[in-house]
């Protein structure tokens, strides 16, 4: 039988900000930085070369195919590093933690105070806030423990680096 498949090939300056809630595009997406070539290193006569020999080309391709079909698609580490940075990049709730909080088990934040300091910071930064639940969720797959002292919900092992117009009773030490 035949499986239908397909690689798409993006060409751009700057990679695409893609949310959250295209996380899956991250399992199938591998950024390659293709450096430009200084303008003393280039070779002017490459296209004519590669005009000249297209066997050479279609050869090295073909070797290439070989290559894939018997050793498989394997990711390099270079191209999984990149794939990393570009996800977390686009991780909003990640940037805003590593830009406004600091990690510490002493330390909790109640959930309305940092909720109301992401929304101000993304609108700040020119994205679109994450709801609430949105927020929640991502503070749970970061690692972070929801806790519900007297009935009031507060982030554990976070604190905010920038907390001078907060109330003194906004974060808890211990």
């Amino acid at each position: 039988t035949i499986r239908p498949h397909a690689k798409i090939i993006w060409g751009m300056n700057v990679l695409p900000s893609i949310g959250m809630e295209g996380i899956g595009m991250f399992r199938r997406i591998l950024p390659i930085h293709f450096p430009s070539i200084p303008e003393g290193e280039r070779d002017p006569k490459l296209k004519e070369a590669i005009l000249r020999s297209p066997m050479a080309v279609a050869n090295w391709a073909l070797a290439g195919l070989r290559a894939l079909q018997s050793e498989g698609m394997t990711v390099p580490p270079e191209l999984a590093l990149a794939r990393d940075s570009y996800r977390e990049s686009n991780d909003l709730t990640l940037n805003f933690i590593n830009e406004n909080c600091e990690r510490d088990p002493e330390k909790s934040v109640k959930t309305t105070t940092l909720y109301s300091k992401y929304r101000s910071w993304s609108t700040h930064s020119g994205f679109r806030a994450r709801t609430i639940q949105e927020f929640r969720a991502d503070l749970d797959r970061l690692g972070f423990q929801n806790i519900l002292p007297h009935n009031v919900s507060y982030w554990k092992g976070l604190g905010l680096i920038d907390d001078s117009e907060l109330d003194s009773d906004v974060i808890l030490d211990g």
